[in-house]
């Protein structure tokens, strides 16, 4: 058994799917290059609250949330954007650490 919703708003997109006997929950995200900082951030907030709705009952399920996010200039070891770097979407950007912040995400691959 296992819960599933996805979003597409015409630009970015998202599945995902939780799965109790793992206590697993798994979402793929593609934002595109030209994606607009609004759109994103709707992304980024309807993942937040399927995240706390999973957790609600104090459960901790194994996060992973995997995709192409178009933001090159995250360092990824300091979770921030990179000194010197041109940050063409500081919004989105900041909306990605953002949530990852505040659900103790970190980057896994980073190549």
């Amino acid at each position: 058994y296992s819960e599933d919703f996805s979003f597409d708003d015409g630009t970015n997109n998202l599945l995902s799917c939780f799965i109790p006997s793992q206590n697993t929950f798994i979402a793929v995200v593609y934002r595109p290059p030209n994606s607009s900082a609004s759109s994103f951030k709707s992304l980024l907030d309807l993942l937040q609250c399927k995240l706390e709705e999973l957790t609600k009952d104090s459960r901790s399920p194994d996060i992973y949330i995997l995709g192409d996010f178009n933001l090159p200039s995250i360092d990824w070891g300091l979770c921030r954007v990179n000194p010197g770097s041109t940050c063409t979407n500081p919004e989105s950007t900041a909306h990605l650490l953002d949530f990852m912040d505040r659900n103790f995400l970190t980057q896994v691959v980073n190549k």
